[in-house]
């Protein structure tokens, strides 16, 4: 009855411009765009690295977990899209590809040091030998969560932008559109619908037409 918006939630960051003031709600906003923008650049080149190394165990986990829900699905009476089989087959493999990709990594950091001479020292060669191994799973991981903070915050900047950009309709305006949507369908496909009648599904509507024929 207001004719609220779903940003007109407190919790939204264009609320602040209309109830917070233009200055100050811009203010804020300003701040808001910044502080997010500010986190994709500085750990996106950060977690890129490391998720460009997680997409060969990525992808050979999708693919023998797909012939694995094909050959599940095939074989069963029971099972419907053999997600259950997806993610069971994805774990085995990811726990057998991991350690062969760590150790395949620290492979290519020797071989790369030692071709392009940046040492001559063994001992030197042996400790980052070491500290990659160490090193390389814990960031592998970092990366993972540090994505996820990249990708919310590319998520919320985009809103942002797509909500400045965009005709918003207040919430009884989208519920009357809703609920004229439903009755246009419930109206149309009624006769599809066995067991069902029009004064069960649309009560509201259908009681001023009995009154009518009455």
């Amino acid at each position: 009855a207001r004719g609220l918006q779903d940003s007109d939630v407190i919790t939204s960051p264009t609320w602040f411009i209309q109830n917070q003031g233009p200055c100050k709600g811009l203010l804020v906003f300003i701040i808001f765009f910044l502080w997010h923008l500010t986190k994709v650049i500085l750990l996106a080149p950060i977690c890129i690295p490391g998720i460009l190394l997680w997409q060969p165990i990525a992808f050979i986990c999708r693919r023998r977990a797909e012939a694995a829900r094909i050959s599940a699905v095939r074989g069963s009476s029971v099972k419907i899209h053999g997600r259950d089989t997806v993610a069971s087959k994805k774990v085995v493999e990811g726990l057998k590809l991991l350690p062969i990709f760590y150790l395949l990594y620290v492979i290519l950091a020797l071989t790369f040091s030692i071709v392009f001479e940046v040492t001559t020292k063994k001992w030197v060669i042996a400790v980052f030998a070491i500290l990659v191994a160490l090193v390389f799973p814990i960031y592998a991981y970092a990366s993972l969560r540090i994505f996820d903070v990249v990708f919310r915050s590319v998520g919320l900047i985009s809103g942002v932008i797509r909500y400045l950009g965009t005709e918003r309709k207040s919430l009884p305006e989208q519920r009357s559109k809703l609920r004229a949507d439903i009755i246009s369908f419930v109206q149309e496909h009624l006769g599809e619908m066995p067991g069902m009648e029009e004064q069960l599904v649309l009560p509201d509507i259908a009681k001023p037409q009995l009154a009518t024929l009455v």
